[in-house]
């Protein structure tokens, strides 16, 4: 405070440089920064652009720049110790009944003890035995059946078939075995033998029937479907994971060679080839043979081959994934064609599309089941297909990042330095975004919170190779707005925006402002839209500055547009009290500035009296808006700024 009072008697350099001391050591006040901010500032004469001088070098920005959010690669998969557990309780249900039974055969001379005459036990006829198998068999397609009646066939059939069911099997088939086969002569284990065999059956298929009329439950069942098949799809997603990486390192190569490119244009001329897809597939060409094809003459005098589609996506049978066009005074050579041919046929990609397909389904069934009106259920399914969709994500990124790891040690790393614009989108996460934005049109509220686990799970585990946010907009650039409700689609975008800050995805920030903006040229939408720009804007400040000026040049555009005196001002200032709130005292200077410019300070210090500030709080707190742990004194603060301007 001495300091201060000290710079109203300095003119000059000398009051620059003590103004500029003052505001690093507001700037290193850390949580106590903002206080300090207005405090200093109210007890100083300043001009506007001492100001704007003193805001700018108190910034926190200037102190630490914010660490971008890398989600972890995230190894949540299942290790080899998962299939030890699987092994280990399949043979403990099913090898006890037969191996009792060759225990029995190979020691019946020996265990014929005196105690077992005089109980009696009655033998298993055939028929019984049978019967028993039947009966297991009969229960087991009833509740499938049963199962089937609302969940897809692949779901039920692993309903109605539990680990205990297993048991009741093999015990009832060694029950079979002991009453064809009878030892001579027979000894009174064998009868004891069929008794514990016959109640090893009833016991099982008990314990089959309890869990599957449990599993009924479509949710339950759901839950047993995902867990039965995870290992396999997260395998699958280890595969595309390295195919993903693998494609993206031979384009890298491929791309800088002066006679390949890659677009949807297409070629014209009698004598470009086009070669189709003969089978749907994923376009990964060999690496080997492309140094062979490529290295062709014919392209050296001035052929030229253009692909279809990047490598490492999925295309359909037909497809045209390339167009070669010889050079002007040759013939393409028959043999090259054959090998180009050969080297750009599509490869198998049926596990990740049944990833994807598995993945869709189950969303599909949870927007269903929340569309009839049981939400609770809708979203417990939507939970059992977001894990697919998130193992699959993560388990595919911890394969590149190990690939990337090994492939760094030698060469490769200018190639490691753009890798989050290079790798080709996933379809199971393209069809589950593509899924949620056609279902979503016209749904009531049931199925948007379903769909609101899906889609926040999806932005969860996404990292910055996957590119989400900038998915979804592209998703949604070919919808009608006006088909969706108004709270959800902003809460989408704007959770979009935040992730894509978190993630450093700026052009994918870019696109999620420039549709909110569109979006506010709607009536209907206009509202939403706009403090969603300004809730943008407050995590711009926290997690990346340098992208506020698109958010609030967003906002100011809108402003300067709309007949509305307060609302400008009510997001100015929620925008102007994140920035004081969380050390970017440039940003609290620029709306600050804004609303004493349009002459809008006394709607300002309505909005913030004691009768208005816990509404304006809570509406900020609504659109997530970042005010500190208490909004109403962040308000309070940033209109006392305000005022001294």
């Amino acid at each position: 405070m001495q300091l201060a009072e000290m710079c109203k008697s300095l003119s000059g350099t000398k009051r620059a440089d003590a103004l500029d001391l003052l505001a690093r050591s507001v700037r290193s006040k850390g949580a106590e920064s903002a206080g300090s901010f207005v405090d200093v500032s109210s007890r100083l004469s300043l001009t506007r652009q001492e100001f704007e001088r003193f805001a700018d070098v108190a910034d926190s920005s200037r102190r630490t720049a914010p660490a971008l959010s890398t989600i972890g690669s995230g190894r949540r998969t299942h290790s080899w110790t998962g299939f030890v557990a699987t092994g280990v309780r399949l043979v403990a249900i099913v090898l006890p009944a037969p191996a009792l039974v060759i225990t029995a055969i190979s020691e019946f001379r020996r265990s014929d003890w005196e105690w077992l005459k005089h109980v009696p036990l009655a033998a298993m006829p055939l028929e019984g035995a049978i019967a028993i198998v039947a009966l297991i068999a009969t229960i087991n397609v009833f509740t499938v059946q049963l199962s089937t009646q609302r969940l897809p066939g692949s779901v039920s059939r692993v309903a109605g078939q539990p680990w205990q069911l297993a048991g009741a099997y093999a015990a009832a088939l060694s029950l079979l075995f002991a009453t064809v086969y009878t030892p001579s002569p027979t000894p009174k284990t064998w009868a004891c033998l069929q008794a514990i065999l016959l109640l090893m059956s009833v016991g099982w298929m008990a314990g089959a029937m309890t869990r599957i009329f449990h599993r009924t439950d479509p949710a339950e069942a759901c839950k047993s479907y995902v867990d039965r098949y995870i290992r396999a799809w997260i395998r699958a997603s280890t595969k595309f994971g390295a195919t993903q990486w693998r494609g993206a390192r031979l384009w890298k190569d491929i791309e800088s060679l002066p006679f390949t490119g890659t677009g949807t244009r297409h070629m014209m001329g009698h004598d470009v080839m086009q070669i189709h897809a003969p089978t749907r597939g994923m376009l990964m060409p060999s690496r080997r043979r492309a140094r062979k094809i490529l290295s062709n003459d014919i392209f050296a005098d001035g052929g030229y081959i253009q692909f279809g589609s990047s490598f490492g996506l999925l295309v359909s049978a037909g497809d045209t994934t390339a167009y070669v066009r010889p050079p002007a005074s040759r013939r393409l050579p028959v043999a090259l064609a054959n090998d180009l041919r050969r080297w750009l046929k599509p490869a198998e990609a049926g596990a990740i599309e049944d990833v994807s397909t598995q993945a869709v389904t189950l969303a599909s069934l949870a927007l269903t089941s929340a569309g009839g009106g049981d939400i609770r259920l809708g979203e417990a399914i939507a939970e059992q297909a977001s894990r697919i969709v998130a193992d699959h994500i993560l388990r595919a990124r911890s394969e590149r990042a190990r690939l990337r790891r090994k492939y760094n040690q030698d060469d490769d790393a200018r190639f490691d330095a753009t890798r989050a614009d290079l790798y080709p989108l996933s379809p199971v996460l393209r069809d589950i975004l593509s899924l949620i934005v056609s279902a979503t049109k016209n749904a009531d509220e049931g199925v948007g919170k379903a769909a609101d686990v899906l889609f926040n799970r999806c932005l969860a585990a996404s990292g910055p190779e996957e590119q989400t946010p900038m998915m979804f907009v592209s998703i949604l650039a070919g919808a009608d707005i006006r088909q969706y409700k108004v709270e959800r689609l902003t809460t989408w975008l704007r959770r979009a925006g935040v992730t894509a800050l978190s993630l450093g995805q700026r052009d994918a920030f870019g696109l999620v402002v420039g549709k909110l903006r569109e979006m506010a040229r709607e009536p209907a939408f206009e509202l939403l839209s706009v403090r969603s720009l300004a809730a943008l804007g407050a995590a711009c400040v926290r997690l990346d500055p340098q992208q506020f000026g698109t958010a609030w040049s967003s906002i100011s555009d809108w402003a300067s547009t709309t007949t509305d005196s307060v609302e400008p001002v009510r997001l100015a200032m929620q925008v102007g009290a994140a920035g004081l709130e969380s050390g970017s005292f440039a940003v609290a200077f620029s709306c600050a500035e804004s609303i004493v410019d349009q002459g809008s300070l006394p709607v300002l210090q309505k909005l913030t009296d004691l009768d208005h500030v816990f509404g304006e709080a809570t509406a900020a707190q609504l659109m997530d808006a970042d005010l500190g742990h208490v909004p109403t004194d962040a308000l309070e603060r940033f209109r006392d700024y305000a005022a001294m301007l």
